[in-house]
């Protein structure tokens, strides 16, 4: 059970990372599409074929909580200069292609993003506040997960990936 709670949070932080990254750097590039802090959760969502009045509370707990969750990555990547979150950015796509090509599992992926992100020259005013920063994002995303938990059944909760 720790292990995947472990491998789901992994992908989580991972999918959070790369999504956040590009947040910022498509906020900063006005003509590209804005990437949904969301997505990967309303995958789950519609995947897991829930009845249509679940699916409804669903959707809005999901909308409630999408802002909430896009300031917590905005924050989290503001203390990055353009270059580092350009290289957190490539640094998660690589991850997350890799794991869904099933070359590396979450841990390794995990490992190589670790070492990849000590080569991007953080000062350590900057690691503090992007240690902060993720902690603020993952619990924005616990806070939806949470939010879920209210009207999933123990069952969808399962097939949705966020049961306990």
């Amino acid at each position: 059970m720790k292990s995947r709670v472990f491998r789901l949070f992994v992908a989580i932080c991972i999918t959070a990372a790369w999504s956040g990254a590009a947040s910022v750097v498509i906020g900063q590039e006005a003509k590209k599409k804005k990437v949904d802090p969301t997505a990967l959760i309303k995958f789950k969502l519609l995947a897991a074929r829930l009845p249509a009045d679940v699916q409804a509370k669903t959707n809005k707990i999901v909308a409630e909580h999408a802002l909430k969750i896009a300031d917590a990555e905005a924050k989290r990547d503001a203390v990055l200069t353009p270059k580092q979150l350009q290289g957190f950015q490539q640094v998660g796509a690589e991850a997350a292609k890799a794991i869904k090509d099933g070359t590396k599992t979450p841990e390794m992926a995990m490992a190589d993003s670790e070492a990849a992100v000590k080569a991007l020259g953080l000062t350590d005013d900057q690691k503090t506040k992007y240690t902060a920063g993720k902690q603020g994002v993952a619990a924005a995303h616990e806070n939806l997960n949470e939010a879920l938990r209210g009207v999933l059944t123990a069952e969808q909760q399962v097939k949705v990936g966020i049961g306990k």
